[in-house]
């Protein structure tokens, strides 16, 4: 019997330590902001759109693809994060 109980000590620990890393992990997400030498060159990008050269234009696409795919993943994670909090709310914070 002591070894089932140590056992299942040592899952929940093992659970509890999972769940906080991907707590974690969906935080990091969830807080991202891209760098501020980026937003700088994609608001002047966007600013001077009409007065770039074809290969500025798709950089500027790739730019913009990549800022809209990070904003996704960023709601995405805030939304998990909320969900695991209120399943676990000793996770939060």
């Amino acid at each position: 019997m002591a070894t089932a109980s140590a056992s299942i000590a040592s899952s929940s620990s093992t659970r509890r330590k999972a769940l906080r890393a991907c707590a974690e992990a969906l935080r990091l997400t969830a807080d991202y902001r891209l760098p501020n030498a980026l937003q700088r060159k994609l608001r002047k990008a966007l600013d001077e759109k009409e007065h770039v050269s074809p290969s500025q234009h798709r950089e500027l696409l790739v730019l913009v693809e990549a800022a809209q795919e990070r904003s996704l993943q960023k709601v995405k994670a805030q939304v998990a994060l909320q969900q695991l909090v209120q399943a676990f709310p000793e996770l939060e914070g």
